[in-house]
């Protein structure tokens, strides 16, 4: 090999090469004064050239990767911008109540007695970290540490200033430290931490109450391969917990969850988080077709996308499961055709939505359109008294005068109860008992009077001992 070239090889070889970070943090309140429960935040600024976004970083503290939540500006850091992590953003706001610029909610708890900070890209890749000790200040006198020409030191907190002037001195101590170790500010110079494990529980993201959304974990060793064998346990905010690298499981009420994934594998273990926004589900079966045009439509009526990965459409005894990462955007339709699903719609047959788990989710009905009906008003109708009239009555009555004159003045009585007004409807069930009362009293005297009648002038009469018809005898002659 030519000795010129062996020795410029040699040369690039031995020249370390420049990792420039492109976000970093940037200042630290570690130890406020007084109550510092929830009160902790963290700086971080965008020194390269090119946007980033944040929200995909992780917070690595306390063995335990914290996502960012986005709460205030955008989740995209320009060139030279700042945004604050907070440990709980309400509290942050309360007291820099005139802060608007980027802010992220996160969960942790800054140690006084100092500790490693590191920022993790999405492919928990360490951007930058930091290894703070109480020996550099900031130690519960109202100041923060800041990062000020790649030095840090205590000033008085700017969250969302840039750092331009160092207003304090670093305390001898911290110059002691760092003539005795790797100088902590620089941080082109990688710092031996313990090895570790990292755990990855996916991305923040939005489900269905009552569908079953998968969740996958991921484990990476220490020199951040896959790691087998790990043990991993899911908390899924709700109360539940389950152990599984890949998990289903399903929210019964909307809210808001906080997801926390612990990995473990012999001596070494660690933590990842999400956040997860679980909403009612607001997707119809909106049309479908019949035979070969058997199309079936869905319809997400809510803001947010939607996954249907694995759901179920059901018609008759045939189904057809949408294939994973299926996703309906918000307020739009799906449209499955019949080369898809191999459907056949007939006439009498109606498509229905399952979850995952064979829960139903809705099905197919008709849009009923609403004719408006004229009003009708009611007006009460005036019962009408029917008169019931009276069979008439076969009655053989005789030429006697005074049967004659009884049967008539009854049936006058009877006319006259038939005169009643017939608008007086209180009275109508009176006078039909009283009239029925009538009618039994004239068929009783009728019959009697027929009876008489049949017995009187059919019934001789033995005048001395002979039969005489009475008719015969004279009413003088009787006396």
């Amino acid at each position: 090999m030519n000795t010129k070239l062996f020795f410029l090889i040699t040369l690039i070889l031995l020249i370390p090469s420049p990792i420039f970070a492109q976000v970093v943090i940037s200042e630290i309140m570690y130890d406020l004064e007084g109550s510092d429960s929830g009160r902790e935040w963290i700086e971080i600024y965008n020194d390269g050239n090119a946007q980033i976004d944040l929200s995909t970083h992780k917070l690595f503290e306390a063995q335990t990767n914290h996502g960012l939540k986005l709460i205030q500006g955008t989740g995209l850091l320009e060139a030279g911008e700042i945004a604050i992590v907070a440990d709980n953003s309400a509290k942050f706001l309360v007291d820099w109540s005139s802060y608007t610029g980027h802010l992220f909610d996160s969960s942790f708890s800054l140690k006084n007695t100092g500790e490693n900070l590191i920022l993790r890209n999405a492919d928990l890749v360490d951007i930058d970290l930091v290894n703070y000790l109480p020996d550099w200040g900031a130690v519960g006198d109202g100041n923060s540490l800041q990062k000020i020409n790649n030095q840090w030191s205590a000033s008085n907190p700017s969250p969302g200033v840039f750092n331009t002037s160092q207003q304090s001195e670093i305390p001898q101590t911290q110059t002691t430290t760092q003539t005795q170790s790797p100088n902590p500010q620089n941080t082109n110079i990688s710092w031996p931490i313990e090895s570790q494990i990292f755990a990855k529980a996916g991305q923040d993201r939005v489900v269905v109450v009552g569908a079953d959304t998968e969740f996958k974990g991921e484990a990476l060793g220490l020199q951040k391969e896959p790691l087998d064998n790990a043990r991993y346990l899911w908390n899924f905010g709700d109360g539940t917990v389950q152990e599984g690298k890949n998990i289903f499981h399903n929210y019964y009420y909307p809210n808001e969850y906080i997801i926390t994934l612990d990995v473990s594998s012999g001596k070494f273990s660690a933590s990842d988080r999400i956040n997860i926004k679980a909403i009612p589900a607001d997707i119809i079966i909106s049309s479908h077709g019949l035979g070969v045009d058997s199309f079936v439509e869905l319809h997400n009526k809510t803001p947010h996308e939607l996954d249907l990965s694995f759901w179920v459409l059901k018609v008759g005894l045939e189904k057809f499961i949408i294939p994973k990462n299926t996703i309906v955007s918000a307020n739009k339709k799906l449209i499955f055709s019949p080369q898809a699903t191999n459907f056949n719609i007939k006439k009498n047959e109606t498509p229905f939505l399952h979850y995952p788990n064979g829960s139903l989710v809705t099905f197919y009905e008709k849009e009923i359109i609403t004719i408006p009906i004229p009003q009708v008003v009611k007006v009460p109708k005036t019962k009408k008294v029917v008169t019931e009239k009276t069979p008439p009555v076969s009655i053989n009555i005789s030429s006697n005068k005074e049967t004659q004159t009884q049967i008539k003045n009854e049936a006058n009585v009877i006319e006259a109860y038939s005169g009643l007004n017939q608008n007086q409807t209180e009275d109508s069930s009176i006078f039909k008992w009283l009239l029925s009362l009538l009618g039994i009293m004239l068929i009783s005297t009728g019959g009697v009077l027929f009876i008489r009648h049949r017995q009187s002038p059919q019934t001789p009469l033995l005048v001395g001992g002979e039969k005489v018809d009475i008719d015969e005898i004279e009413i003088e002659e009787l006396k």
